[in-house]
C-alpha cells in the first residue's frame, strides 16, 4: 500500500458503495480466492459505452493499484469481484482496551 498508506496501518472504509465508483479508492475481493490474499486496496476506473442517451454499460473495469510495484487489475465480464467498500483513510494504530468486567448478578 505504499506509498500512500503505511505498513501496519488500520484501513476505514465505507461499507455503502452505491453511486459512481470513478476514481475512488475502493476495497475489492476475488471472490474466487480464499484467505486474505483475496482482499486488494485499488483505485476503481471504467470505461463506458453509452447505449442509449440513458443506458450505458462497462466496457471495462480496471483497479488501479497504489504501489507502482504491483500491476494492475482488469475485471473480466465473468470475474468473481465485489467492491465491498470505499476507502476513507487509515489511522496508524489502535489502542485496545480491555472489555468491562460485570459481576455475576447471581453472585451474592
Amino acid at each position: 500500500m505504499l506509498p500512500r498508506i503505511p505498513d501496519g496501518s488500520w484501513l476505514l472504509f465505507h461499507p455503502n458503495v452505491v453511486g459512481t465508483r470513478q476514481d475512488r479508492y475502493v476495497l475489492a475481493a476475488d471472490q474466487g480466492a480464499i484467505g486474505g490474499h483475496r482482499y486488494t486496496l485499488k483505485k476503481f476506473h471504467s470505461r463506458k459505452i453509452y447505449l442509449t442517451e440513458d443506458t450505458w454499460e462497462h466496457d471495462e473495469i480496471t483497479l488501479l493499484s497504489l504501489n507502482p510495484e504491483y500491476a494492475p487489475i482488469t475485471l473480466k465480464n465473468n470475474g468473481n469481484y465485489r467492491v465491498l467498500g470505499w476507502y476513507v483513510g487509515y489511522v496508524p494504530h489502535i489502542e485496545r482496551v480491555e472489555p468491562i468486567q460485570y459481576p455475576d448478578a447471581t453472585e451474592t
